[in-house]
This record gives structure tokens, C-alpha cells and sequence, in this order.
């Protein structure tokens, strides 16, 4: 009978599994155009009204509240009734009014809450919840994406329940963040500790003394490291599938015997 040694496989597992630990970058962009059946949450990022998980509506089934802008066709938001539908976020299916256009094809939008039309659904939060315990570095832009009103939103980012990392307003007529072309870029305040499961919140809302929330571009980023040692989620699934074959292995060596 052949020998078999399974300690070579043991090794190339755990090599692998670290070759994957390490930086992973999460895009909120990117991962929102790839959403195709509009999940949420999509993996780590969420879309919320309060408290509330937005669903997904599209037209024609079910109508759409952003549906009235030009380049908006799909959104997840607290309903698809006009006058009670914000706050709402969409993946543009086509460039934006505007020239230039207020966002283009694939760019994250946000309507923050009004007053009346929806005023009782909470704020818009976009949240991004850790996988895994580490370090983590923060981007972000944003910019004022409704041209055809002179209206502004404030914007907070917050790591778990401590104090605001970054925080701004943009507005038709902002020095920076005024247009697509001219985005306020932000950052979280350097290399910050995370724990599995801590939440990152983006918090859209209208500059107080509004009566109407505006549409806004936005995009989040968050690139996330690992302990040396410490497996991120695809290598833990890696090393799961090994150590199933290691077994199915040895159960077929004991049977050949």
C-alpha cells in the first residue's frame, strides 16, 4: 500500500490561506453596480432609512420613487408612493440632468429626507459593517447632484457609537462639492481599529432651516487589514474546503486498506 503524508497539505492550506490575509478594499460604487438583483445588505455594505432596510423597487413592476429624475430608474427606498418615498439611494442607469450632467451611468445617488415627502422615514445611512477584526483606512466623496435647486445636505461619518470622523455640507453654490466635477473628498481620520462586526455610518441629511432634502452623489470606500496571521472571509473558505478534501481523503485511505 501506498503512503500517503498529509502534512505537506496541511502546510500548502495554511500557506494559502495567509498568502490572502492581509488589505481588501471595499467600494461602495463598485459593489452597487455589480447588485444587479438590487440586494440589501450587498455583502458589507447597507442602505437604511432610520432604522428601516430599504427595499428594492424598479419600473415598470413597481414603480420607483426617484423615477422622476432623468437617469433614475431603480432605487432603494421606504416606498414607490410620490410624497412619501424618501430617503432614497439609487445606481444611475443613465447620465443625470445637468450640463454636465449631475452624476453619470454607475454613480451612487442619494435623496436625503424632506420635510413633507417622507419626513417621518428617518435620515439616509449608508453603513459598512466590518467582516473581520483589523485596521481599516476611510475615502470618500460627495457632491451637491441636483442642479435645478439651490438647496444643501449635511454629511457624518461615524466608526461604531464614538465621536464624528468626518462631517461637511455641500450645496449648489459650495466652494468645493458643488458638482460632480468638483468633489468634497473626505478621509477617517488616519488607520483605525476595527472589530468583527463594528459598523462604519454614513449619515445624509438637509442642512437644517430646509424644507427639502437634495440629491447627492456619493462614494465610500473603505480598505480594511488584517493581523499577520489572521485570515480574511475568502481564505477562511479556502481552508474550510482543504480540510474537507484532507478528510475525504483519509477516509478513502482507510477504506482502501
Amino acid at each position: 500500500m501506498r503512503l500517503v503524508h498529509l502534512a505537506p497539505f496541511v502546510s500548502l492550506l495554511f500557506a494559502a490561506a495567509s498568502l490572502h490575509a492581509g488589505a481588501i478594499t471595499y467600494d461602495l460604487t463598485t459593489a452597487e453596480d455589480a447588485n444587479s438583483v438590487g440586494s440589501n445588505p450587498d455583502g458589507v455594505w447597507q442602505f437604511l432609512g432610520g432604522t428601516t432596510v430599504l427595499p428594492f423597487h424598479t419600473i415598470p413592476s413597481s414603480g420607483s420613487c426617484l423615477s422622476g429624475y432623468a437617469g433614475l430608474s431603480a432605487d432603494w427606498s421606504v416606498g414607490n408612493v410620490s410624497g412619501n418615498c424618501i430617503p432614497a439611494f439609487a445606481v444611475a442607469s443613465g447620465n443625470g440632468p445637468g450640463s454636465p450632467h449631475d452624476f453619470l451611468t454607475g454613480d451612487v445617488i442619494v435623496h436625503s429626507q424632506d420635510n413633507g415627502n417622507g419626513g417621518g422615514n428617518g435620515q439616509a445611512f449608508v453603513t459598512w459593517t466590518a467582516p473581520v477584526s483589523g485596521t481599516i483606512t476611510i475615502a470618500g466623496v460627495i457632491w451637491y447632484a441636483q442642479s435645478a435647486q439651490t438647496r444643501s445636505n449635511d454629511f457624518t461619518l461615524i466608526l461604531g457609537g464614538g465621536p464624528a470622523i468626518a462631517s461637511g455640507t455641500v450645496a449648489y453654490n459650495s466652494a468645493v462639492g458643488n458638482s460632480r466635477a468638483n468633489p468634497l473628498d473626505f478621509t477617517g481620520g488616519g488607520t483605525l481599529s476595527v472589530t468583527a462586526g463594528e459598523v462604519l455610518t454614513l449619515e445624509i441629511q438637509k442642512t437644517a432651516g430646509q424644507a427639502s432634502g437634495s440629491i447627492d452623489g456619493i462614494d465610500l470606500s473603505v480598505t480594511e487589514t488584517t493581523p499577520s496571521g489572521v485570515p480574511e472571509p475568502t481564505s477562511l473558505q479556502l481552508l474550510g474546503c482543504g480540510l474537507g478534501a484532507m478528510a475525504l481523503l483519509r477516509l478513502r485511505l482507510k477504506t482502501a486498506r
